[in-house]
C-alpha cells in the first residue's frame, strides 16, 4: 500500500489547469450537480475509423448519475480471431461520493495490416455548496470547519508494458472548497517503463484533512473531481496482448464537519456531509472487460 501525501498549499488556477478536460471548474454556490462525463471507442485500424463504446447513462432520485459501457471490435479468419480491441468503463457521482473504473485491452496475432486501438476516458463530478448556519452565534461569526478526503484507486498491466516509454493511462483528480482551499493531482501511469511514476498493483490511499472557515450566513461551495483514462494499441512486432486496468471503485469520500460549537452545515443537495452520518446505499453500474475478446482469445489458444 502506497500513501500519498497531498499539498494544502494549492491555489485555484493551477487547479483550473489540471482539471480543465473533463474535471472542475470554478468553485461557486448554486444547485448541488452531479456529473459522469465519458468518451470512448475501440479500433482496428489505428484510430482512423473508430467505434464508440455502448454507454448507459442512469439518474437517480437523489440526483446521484452513473455512467457504464463496453465497446469490441474483432477482425477473424474461420477459425480464430486474430485481432481485437476490447474494454469497458464505469462511473458514478453523488453527495460527498465519487468512483470510476476503466479497463482496456488490444490483441494482435501474425497479420501485419490491422493496428488494433483502444481508448477509454471516464470522469466524475460533484459540486454542491453548504450554508453555514446557527441558532446561537450572529450572522457574521466567523466558524471553523474541517474537511477530511479519503482517496483508494488501483491499477496494474498484468501482460506487457511497451518500452517506448509512453503512458498507457493517467489518473486526475481535483478538489476546491470554500475560498481557495483544495488540492489536485496528476499521475501519468507507464507500469514500469522508463518514466513510471506509480508503480504497478500498488494500490494509491490518500487520507487529508483540511481546515477552512467561513462565517454565519455564508455558503461554502464545494467542487470535486476525478477522471482515469486508458489507451492501449498493438502494431505488429509490438508483442501480442496489451492490456491497462484502473480501479477506483470506492475512490473517494468527502466529509465535512462544524468544528465551532452551536454551528450546523446544511447541504444544497440535502445530504448530510458529517462524519458521524449514516451514509446512503449508492448504486455504481461496473462495467466489465467485453468477455467476448477474453473467450476469443482463449479459445484460440
Amino acid at each position: 500500500m502506497r500513501s500519498f501525501p497531498l499539498v494544502t498549499s494549492w491555489k485555484r488556477p493551477r487547479f483550473l489547469v489540471l482539471c480543465a478536460a473533463t474535471l472542475l471548474g470554478p468553485g461557486a454556490a448554486g444547485a448541488a450537480s452531479f456529473e459522469v462525463p465519458a468518451l470512448a471507442w475501440t479500433s482496428l485500424d489505428g484510430g482512423t475509423t473508430k467505434t464508440p463504446f455502448d454507454l448507459v447513462n442512469v439518474t437517480n432520485a437523489d440526483g446521484s448519475t452513473s455512467v457504464s459501457g463496453t465497446g469490441y471490435s474483432y477482425a477473424a479468419t474461420v477459425n480464430e480471431v486474430t485481432h481485437s480491441a476490447a474494454g469497458s468503463l464505469s462511473a458514478f457521482a453523488g453527495p460527498g461520493v465519487l468512483k470510476l473504473r476503466v479497463d482496456t485491452e488490444a490483441f494482435v496475432n501474425a497479420l501485419p495490416f490491422y493496428e488494433p486501438r483502444v481508448y477509454s476516458s471516464v470522469g466524475a463530478r460533484m459540486d454542491d455548496a453548504l450554508l453555514v448556519t446557527s441558532s446561537t452565534l450572529s450572522p457574521g461569526t466567523l466558524t471553523d470547519y474541517n474537511v477530511t478526503l479519503s482517496i483508494e484507486v488501483a491499477h496494474s498491466n498484468p501482460i506487457y508494458y511497451k518500452p517506448e516509454g509512453f503512458p498507457h493511462g493517467t489518473l486526475d483528480f481535483g478538489l476546491s472548497f470554500g475560498a481557495g482551499g483544495g488540492t489536485g493531482f496528476h499521475v501519468p501511469i507507464d507500469f514500469g517503463g522508463p518514466s513510471a511514476s506509480w508503480p504497478v498493483d500498488n494500490p494509491m490511499s490518500i487520507f487529508q484533512v483540511y481546515t477552512g472557515q467561513a462565517a454565519v450566513g455564508d455558503s461554502i461551495p464545494i467542487s470535486m473531481g476525478i477522471s482515469a483514462a486508458a489507451q492501449e494499441w498493438v502494431r505488429q512486432g509490438d508483442g501480442i496482448v496489451y492490456r491497462t486496468f484502473i480501479d477506483g471503485s470506492h475512490t473517494v469520500t468527502l466529509f465535512v464537519d462544524a468544528v465551532t460549537p452551536g454551528v450546523s452545515l446544511v447541504s444544497e443537495s440535502g445530504h448530510d456531509y458529517s462524519t458521524n452520518a449514516v451514509p446512503e446505499p449508492s448504486t455504481f453500474a461496473l462495467g466489465s472487460l467485453a468477455l467476448a475478446a477474453l473467450a476469443a482469445r482463449s479459445t484460440r489458444r
